[in-house]
């Protein structure tokens, strides 16, 4: 459920509170002091067990995001990438390369709070699904797990970019036990390249969302 941001968010949230109610999304979060506010509202409502995902859509937001992610309740940050780009003055074009530090951002501190990963921010193209599978690809790259989605017609693309391929896991499980059968704490791959545990952790990642259906989707907003 997402909520308005200053003012009316109380009201919103109090409107919509129910025990079977998992999370909100906030948006415009420009600190870790908005997000305690919020929880200290839910604590009082039927939602109380709700978790949050903090909307970065400013540049306050951007640079206070490694605090965001450690506030209470927060599961997952997103970007907010048009309003974080009307904020900034920039064209982030259609490479968004003028947002690549914004983009990083988020997912390492993301990864420094110990919370899930983000998910990529949504895209307004749902005509060209060629060009809408490769930018998703690119943020897939940059760390992204999942992506928000405005149409039905980009659930497919997140899915097939974020489901790893038959043979992605064999090779992981294969790494894993190769790892695992060696008394070194390192091993070398089907290829002879060295595996270690900073290997071992990218093919537990792999095999973990391989096991988590439908991982790649998110609502959209």
């Amino acid at each position: 459920m997402r909520v308005n941001p200053g003012a009316l968010q109380e009201e919103d949230i109090q409107a919509v509170a129910h025990p079977r109610l998992t999370g909100f999304w906030l948006p415009k979060v420009g600190s870790a002091a908005e997000v305690e506010q919020v929880h200290a509202l839910l604590a009082r409502t039927p939602a109380s067990e709700a978790a949050l995902s903090a909307m970065i859509e400013t540049a306050a937001g951007l640079f206070a995001a490694p605090a965001i992610a450690r506030a209470p309740r927060v599961r997952f940050l997103q970007l907010g990438e048009v309003d974080l780009a009307a904020d900034l003055g920039i064209d982030p074009g259609t490479s968004g390369d003028a947002l690549l530090f914004a983009r990083s951002q988020i997912v390492a501190a993301s990864v420094a709070a110990g919370i899930e990963p983000p998910p990529a921010a949504v895209s307004r193209n749902f005509r060209d699904l060629d060009a809408f599978r490769s930018d998703t690809r690119t943020l897939a790259g940059l760390g992204f797990v999942g992506r928000a989605c405005i149409h039905p017609a980009q659930l497919e693309p997140v899915r097939v970019v974020f489901t790893p391929a038959p043979e992605a896991v064999r090779e992981a499980r294969a790494v894993l036990t190769a790892l695992e059968t060696t008394e070194s704490g390192v091993a070398l791959d089907a290829d002879g390249f060295l595996i270690d545990e900073a290997v071992a952790r990218q093919a537990r990642r792999l095999v973990e969302r391989a096991e988590t259906p439908d991982a790649g989707e998110r609502p959209g907003r």
